[in-house]
């Protein structure tokens, strides 16, 4: 008699079919949640040598309906998770580690942020869901930021009214090359600020036709009395994007901004070989 053979069924761990916590409910007094989020912001991996050790790190930001969250990975998880995470698209995720937020490069309102650890499981979702939005913005009117801290981080929306030329120099502590370029913005509070883009950002920003510049997360920094605005890696600048408050500003700029004087916040605008106006271009 030929033997019996049990079968037992394999069990396999699908996180899409978990119970979906909002974000914003998020704690560290609870460890059976999953989320369902958008990655908004992916910055470039980064990496640190101290006495310690060594080591690499990548930061993300995710949103769903109820808010927004940083996430953070480390070392061997940076290998695992950052080329599968791609901003735009939405991800089941869970089995993080939580803990109380570090605000001083974020915009995020959440209390707390994540850790990826070994027992971290991300799986995307293939399913379109328009119900998960996209970047959310906490705009500050450039005429409050004059009572802004220094090193605090604001989300800004504002025109271009003038931008400077491309310089490239070299950072006396590490020797590597730098490229920075400054642009002054102004919106409907009539005032001004200027603007250091960096790398990239200051390389690719075109000011042609005065742009609605939406930046997301940028350094307050003070100069000679006055504020002024520089991107971080953590950054995200979009040019013209389709956003409510842009189509505000761009009928505000088009019908009377373009001709009022602006006061300006920042001490230093630049010299008048690096600052021009976009109508001399």
């Amino acid at each position: 008699m030929a033997q019996l053979q049990w079968i037992l069924p394999v069990l396999v761990y699908d996180i899409s079919t978990h119970m979906i916590h909002p974000i914003s409910s998020l704690t560290p007094y609870q460890n059976r949640w999953t989320i369902k989020a958008r990655v908004t912001n992916k910055p470039p991996i980064r990496t640190w040598s101290n006495s310690r050790g060594e080591g690499k790190l990548f930061s993300f930001e995710l949103v769903d309906e109820s808010g927004e969250i940083r996430c953070t990975a480390f070392k061997e998880m940076v290998d695992k998770f950052y080329d599968y995470l791609q901003v735009d698209k939405v991800y089941y995720i869970n089995k993080c580690q939580l803990k109380p937020a570090n605000k001083q490069y974020s915009t995020l309102k959440h209390e707390y942020e994540m850790t990826v650890t070994h027992d971290t499981v991300i799986k995307e979702c293939l399913d379109a869901d328009s119900s998960i939005p996209t970047v959310q913005y906490n705009f500050v009117p450039i005429d409050k930021i004059a009572d802004k801290e220094v090193n605090s981080v604001v989300d800004v929306i504002g025109i271009a009214k003038s931008v400077g030329e491309l310089q490239t120099f070299q950072a006396r502590s590490t020797g590597r090359e730098l490229k920075k370029k400054e642009v002054v913005l102004v919106d409907q509070s009539q005032t001004a600020i200027t603007l250091t883009l960096w790398g990239q950002d200051a390389e690719n920003f075109d000011g042609t036709n005065n742009p609605v510049v939406v930046i997301k997360s940028a350094k307050i920094g003070e100069f000679g009395g006055g504020k002024n605005l520089s991107t971080l890696v953590s950054s995200t600048l979009k040019i013209n994007p389709e956003l409510k408050e842009c189509y505000r500003i761009r009928g505000w700029y088009d019908s009377e901004g373009e001709h009022l004087d602006a006061k300006n916040i920042s001490a230093r605008i630049g010299s008048s070989n690096m600052v021009r106006k976009l109508d001399d271009f």
